[in-house]
């Protein structure tokens, strides 16, 4: 495997004796101007040197303003432009020709808000807007990239530097969210506190002033873990500049190890290995839903639940007097029914309910031959996955007979949770 690398290295002769000495520093002060020449109007290197390697599978990009890496399936666009603005863009291009439509859609949109917001210019106190990229190939399917994005209104002003991340699946054209990583969207929370606990450990988090920042930066919510990327084993996330350390303006990343995450992240998730590393792991991040259930584990409780749905009529109403109770409630959904109405389902559990099972048709299913049995229940699950992007959490049977039989499924898993 090969490695390409454009160096970008100034050289200075150096002398001896003190006519030489003085002789160096000339050449020291010339030197410093040229680089100062190179890094504003983006001069040629004095030198380039071209180094390959095969100890690792990368493609690398190097100049005054940018080092962008690709990979062997991901190469670079650039965007450049001098007049009026220093304007230095690399961006990916894979094989997916709706992701790179998507890629470039999104730097054409940096770049335009950079400009609706920096006058243009033709002296030397032009705006700046320089942008980098990393690779992460996380799995034949799913790769992630790590913008590293420099603004400058003029030449006179420091530097913004921002983050922004975006992870695709490939095969599915399809941005990944967080939440599109969870089993369930509450999980944000375990993985939350995971890291508040973690981080509070650390010496200069272990005041009562750096707990407080730590726990505001770190409320789960998704637009403060909305700078992730799937690295090789870990799920890591970029936490803004002051998001949980107000001494710096730097970003500070936290790696998740995914063998950690086997309760929280969806089985594809765990390629490879990691699926292996989870079972056996030592430490295992509990859902939210393991959490709420240890909390409540000694408390009388009542569950809501409600069969038959959706109904176009009756359901709306009800989740608008749940959410304003703050009460949840699990529905038991008819598959026929859910195939006529996944908004309503959808919203179910968007508002925090759960969503199970209530057979497909509504059938007695002990009175059924086991073959159309098992195709009520799995019809319904199948329907579900693909509506909600959960399996039923649960299934009801219309009633409870004296007479059950038992069947065991393995693959694929029906439901969630059960």
């Amino acid at each position: 495997m090969k490695v390409s690398k454009i160096i970008v290295i100034l050289t200075v002769e150096t002398y001896r004796g003190e006519k030489e000495a003085i002789m160096k520093k000339k050449v020291l002060k010339a030197g410093s101007a040229i680089l100062a020449l190179a890094i504003v109007f983006g001069a040629a290197s004095l030198l380039v040197k071209t180094t390959e390697t095969e100890k690792e599978n990368k493609k690398t990009s190097v100049n005054t303003y940018i080092r962008s890496i690709a990979s062997k399936e991901v190469g670079i666009e650039t965007k450049q432009e001098d007049q009026g603005y220093h304007i230095l863009m690399n961006y990916p291009k894979t094989k997916n020709k709706v992701i790179n439509q998507k890629l470039e859609e999104f730097s054409n949109h940096e770049l335009s808000s950079f400009k609706d917001c920096t006058p243009e210019k033709d002296t030397d106190e032009k705006g700046s807007l320089f942008q980098s990229f990393e690779t992460y190939e996380f799995s034949p399917d799913i790769v992630s990239f790590k913008f590293n994005v420099m603004r400058k209104s003029n030449a006179r002003v420091q530097a913004e530097n921002q983050v922004i991340t975006k992870t695709y699946n490939l095969k599915e054209n399809k941005e990944l969210q967080l939440s599109d990583l969870f089993k369930d969207k509450d999980d944000l929370s375990s993985i939350a506190q995971n890291i508040y606990e973690k981080m509070v450990k650390l010496q200069e988090n272990s005041n009562q002033r750096a707990k407080q920042v730590l726990s505001a930066g770190l409320q789960p919510m998704e637009k403060n873990f909305n700078a992730f990327i799937l690295d090789n084993k870990c799920l890591d996330f970029f936490l803004r500049p002051g998001q949980v350390n107000s001494s710096t303006n730097l970003y500070n990343k936290v790696s998740v190890p995914l063998s950690e995450l086997g309760e929280i992240v969806k089985p594809q998730i765990l390629v490879g290995d990691l699926k292996e590393k989870a079972k056996h792991s030592k430490i295992k991040i509990p859902s939210a839903q393991q959490v709420q259930s240890k909390a409540l584990a000694h408390k009388k409780l009542v569950a809501l639940t409600f069969d038959d749905g959706p109904d176009p009529q009756t359901t709306p109403r009800l989740l608008s007097i749940l959410k304003k109770a703050n009460v949840p409630a699990t529905f038991f959904v008819l598959g026929n029914r859910l195939e006529l109405y996944p908004e309503l389902v959808k919203k179910e559990h968007a508002l925090g309910n759960q969503v199970g099972s209530h057979t497909y048709n509504h059938e007695n299913l002990p009175q059924l031959p086991a073959k159309q049995a098992q195709d009520e229940i799995k019809k319904t699950s199948d329907l579900m996955q693909k509506t909600v992007g959960i399996r039923p959490q649960g299934l009801r049977l219309l009633t409870v007979p004296q007479r059950l039989k038992s069947i065991k499924w393995h693959k694929p898993r029906l439901f969630s949770g059960v």
